[in-house]
């Protein structure tokens, strides 16, 4: 590869080209495959460098007492590049900022080919969660210390690139030629990237072909786990010694009645406490069981995080200690899985935007990675999920295809799902395979049943199908120019049905998000309802090619799940946000959670382990009140290890219809605190409203560059990571991040709640649990509530190092008429209770001590 590539990573005072300015530079030049060059220099500035800069940086004034000015060193710069291919990791932000500066000094700098590599990297990587630099080097082991340092950013870039390139290089030439076609027409110039490899191609590796496409055929075998000829207390002994874990008596115990349940073929409910090692425990149980019974076990999680936390950590560390490989299969359902055939459809489709041909181009190099061809490993947001969703919904994923699946289901093994798909109502019996079932955060199954116990009628997606109906008709072999005409006008027909239909059901719309509306069998909606499913039927039985028949039956199928209801029941739900139909959405409840529940766990199951912090959310379920037998309560071992919990008394009663003036009041507070601790911060609310509300009050007092904020278009886990790499700042979010988020700091760490985390009352669920309990509150609003504050002290001490302060500043805590059901979850701390004169007395305190 005879071309020079240009690395480049800069550093600034901020992301405003027009105002901030650049205080660092690094330059990687790189040809046939190798780092040749290397240019490096902090850059003089006359802006001081914010507190957030110099925390993601590590830079400082300091850095910059004796660094040249840019025009000192531009023309070495200019040199160094001027002839090569301009490369940077979000290519524009970097481009722009030197081109500004060599404006400055008259020179003209327009690179002929420029590469983003974080396009090229989610083409070559794409099964990566995130593109940030330094998740990449995390995940393909190259070494990035000092991330957000330019030079150090500017060679792990150069780096991976190199590594990318070498993976490239043996792709088949086939995908390459297509990989190219595609790259001619993006917006950067990765065309010549893949050209060079091209004509430099030696050699490739084996893959497999269909329908024109390549493929890597996953071959992987696991060896049936041999049997343990030690028993069960000793083997757990030696494990925990082999894990270099201190051995607990009580974790012991709780493995043992795991291990023995599943032995007994019965029904378990385990309360264990955040951080007590429940995860190890029950896996111990399981690789004892799998290796001296050779049959299968399903495990049931609510949240990625915690499946690949078990498959990459937990599991790895054991095998790595016993020196053994656990048999593990993914359990999902086909639709779950990319089929060669719907890739040939998506490659086929003309569109030809930016999101649509990155998409094409990642499906290429994805199905050449050893993953089954999982849906769920592709990274996809943005306008490529929403053009792949679409496409998704409008294939046939039911006729036959071929998918790339590896199955053992013939080995015993752990097979690991979500509550999800163990609750979804499926038609095939995918975990027939499985006598034993062992639910991990089971507090969330209640949710997942609701989600899968009603079905959805949206405006929105309605009139996308029946708009590509129409755009499909034309292109049809039907029999005669009349079968046109005829489907044309009916198509037309359904679609003012369906728009009447909608703006007579908004009459019922009474400003409350969800609403229950009875529908009587002489009423006009009851009448359009009728006349749309008819209309339907007579579609389908027409002249019609396949693709348009597929569509109908789609929609139909939407319709019937609604129809149904109001046929047998007279009732709908309506939901809908600010008054705007397009965001109508008709909801039918179909299925009781107790029916759910039975039909998809405790009829199929032989034996059942449910473990949670708390099980309060399920607790009106008949099938969760075992009997004191089959009851167990694991506690940590660290609970005399206590933080503070502080309860402002002076702060008014919580209200959601005086929002502002409660967040006014704990303003003191938080302001007093950030004043006179150095520490990072979790701030919980409920909503993006109050995130809003809080966050213009705080960047009015404190650096906005230490201020995080959640909402609702970021991905979660890339806000942790951000909070996560601050030395010190406030991240606000909502209650998602109430469990399953990994709050690290080795300092003082701090969680506040604004407010119990009560749900609206006019929350679906609330409204689809209605016929579900006797008092939707005491049983199931407040159990909610409970669970939840309980994941959410669970965010501040997870073991004996941690250190820190909960403050919660809604006063219900300790003196609501149903405080009582949270005094369990405060014996871990100190609680305290007083006026802002309290306050700034323990404050202090704790500010001597640390």
């Amino acid at each position: 590869m005879k071309r020079k590539y240009a690395v480049v990573d800069i550093e600034t005072t901020g992301n405003n080209i027009d105002s901030d300015e650049m205080i660092q530079i690094g330059i990687v030049i790189v040809q046939d495959k190798k780092i040749i060059e290397t240019f490096d220099s902090f850059i003089s500035c006359k802006q001081q460098i914010p507190a957030f800069i110099q925390s993601l940086t590590k830079i400082d004034e300091a850095h910059l007492l004796n660094a040249p000015e840019f025009s000192e060193i531009a023309s070495d710069i200019y040199t160094l590049i001027e002839d090569c291919v301009f490369v940077a990791h979000n290519v524009q932000f970097d481009l722009r900022f030197l081109q500004k500066y060599f404006s400055r000094m008259h020179i003209d700098y327009h690179p002929n080919y420029i590469i983003d590599t974080v396009d090229w990297f989610k083409i070559v990587y794409p099964s990566l969660e995130r593109y940030q630099l330094k998740y990449i080097t995390d995940e393909l082991n190259i070494n990035l210390d000092l991330a957000h340092r330019a030079i150090d950013d500017a060679v792990a870039t150069a780096e991976v690139l190199i590594a990318s390139i070498n993976k490239v290089s043996v792709y088949p030439t086939d995908t390459l030629k297509r990989l190219y076609k595609y790259a001619k027409i993006m917006r950067y110039n990765m065309e010549e990237l893949i050209f060079e490899i091209l004509i430099e191609y030696s050699a490739e590796k084996h893959f497999e072909n269909h329908s024109g496409l390549y493929y890597y055929k996953k071959q992987q075998s696991f060896d049936t786990l041999p049997p343990i000829h030690q028993s069960f207390d000793q083997f757990f002994e030696n494990t925990i010694m082999k894990l270099g874990f201190k051995y607990r008596e009580k974790q012991f115990e709780l493995s043992q009645r795991i291990y023995n349940q599943l032995m007994q073929h019965n029904t378990m409910t385990i309360e264990a406490d955040l951080g007590s090692g429940k995860t190890v425990s029950y896996l111990i149980a399981l690789i004892y069981y799998l290796s001296n019974q050779q049959t299968s076990v399903l495990l049931s999680t609510s949240t990625i995080f915690l499946q690949k936390q078990i498959i990459n950590d937990d599991l790895k560390q054991l095998e790595a200690a016993l020196q053994i490989q656990v048999p593990v299969q993914f359990i999902k359902s086909k639709r779950h899985y990319l089929s060669l055939q719907f890739i040939n459809e998506i490659l086929n489709d003309e569109k030809e935007n930016h999101d649509i041909l990155l998409l094409k181009m990642q499906l290429l190099t994805f199905i050449l990675e050893p993953h089954d061809g999982d849906i769920d490993r592709l990274n996809l947001n943005g306008g490529r999920k929403i053009y792949f969703d679409l496409m998704y919904a409008l294939y046939d994923y039911n006729r036959d295809a071929y998918y790339i699946y590896h199955d053992i289901s013939n080995t015993p093994h752990i097979g690991i799902t979500n509550h999800a798909h163990l609750l979804s109502r499926r038609k095939n019996d995918i975990f027939k395979s499985y006598d034993h079932l062992i639910v991990d955060e089971a507090h969330q199954l209640l949710d997942y049943a609701l989600n899968n116990a009603y079905d959805t009628l949206n405006y929105q997606n309605i009139k996308y199908i029946i708009g590509q109906t129409i755009k499909s008709i034309p292109d049809s072999k039907v029999q005669s120019l009349n079968d046109i005409h005829n489907s044309e006008y009916e198509i037309t027909l359904l679609n003012q049905k369906i728009d009447d239909l909608f703006d007579r059901l908004s009459l019922y719309y009474e400003g409350k998000y969800v609403i229950k509306v009875t529908i009587d069998e002489n009423s006009h909606i009851y009448a359009l309802f009728k006349e749309i499913n008819d209309i339907l039927t007579q579609l389908q039985s027409g002249q019609l090619e396949d693709v348009v028949k597929t569509k109908l039956a789609m929609l139909h199928q939407y319709f019937l799940t609604v129809w149904i209801q109001i046929k047998v029941y007279k009732e709908l739900y309506i939901q809908m946000k600010n008054n705007n139909k397009a965001s109508m959405s008709l909801i039918s409840k179909s299925i009781s959670i107790n029916d759910l529940l039975t039909n998809r766990i405790f009829n199929k199951f032989s034996s059942k382990v449910f473990l949670s912090g708390t099980m309060q959310t399920l607790s009106f379920l008949e099938q969760f009140n075992p009997d004191a037998e089959h009851f167990y309560n694991y506690e940590n071992t660290f609970s005399k290890y206590k933080a503070t919990l502080f309860v402002p008394n002076d702060v008014p009663q919580f209200n959601y219809k005086h929002t502002e003036q409660y967040i006014e009041s704990c303003m003191q507070y938080i302001h007093y605190y950030l004043e006179h601790i150095s520490s990072k911060v979790l701030i919980l609310m409920n909503s993006y409203a109050q995130i809003e509300l809080l966050r213009s009050y705080l960047v009015e007092l404190f650096d906005p560059s230490l201020i995080i904020s959640q909402t609702s278009d970021v991905n979660t886990v890339k806000l942790n990571e951000q909070f996560n790499l601050l030395d010190k700042g406030v991240f606000l979010a909502t209650q998602t991040f109430y469990e399953g988020v990994d709050f690290k700091y080795d300092g003082f760490k701090t969680v506040m709640i604004i407010s119990l985390p009560f749900m609206h009352p006019d929350d679906l669920n609330i409204m689809l649990m209605r016929d579900e309990v006797n008092d939707v509150f005491m049983d199931y609003q407040l159990p909610s509530t409970v669970n939840k504050l309980h994941q959410a002290t669970g965010r501040l001490i997870r073991n004996e190092n941690d250190r820190g302060m909960l403050i919660c500043f809604d006063r219900r805590i300790l003196e609501g008429k149903f405080s009582t059901h949270f005094s369990h979850i405060l014996k871990p701390f100190h609680v305290e209770s007083g006026n802002i004169n309290t306050f700034t007395e323990a404050i202090d305190e704790i500010n001597q001590k640390i």
